[in-house]
């Protein structure tokens, strides 16, 4: 009985563990997408600026 609820807690723990990975990898994944979309509009911004002006 004992090593059952020892496994339980042990598989709850890597569940925990699993989760909040998971979650920081979608938050660096989100993260990482926004940047992307930002720096692209930035440059499209630059660029139609650059054409305009000149």
């Amino acid at each position: 009985m004992e090593n059952e609820s020892l496994v339980g807690s042990y598989w709850f723990v890597l569940d925990g563990l699993w989760a909040v990975c998971y979650n920081e990898r979608v938050k660096l994944f989100s993260t990482l997408i926004m940047l992307i979309e930002v720096t692209g509009f930035s440059v499209v911004l630059y660029t139609g600026n650059y054409r305009s002006s000149s």
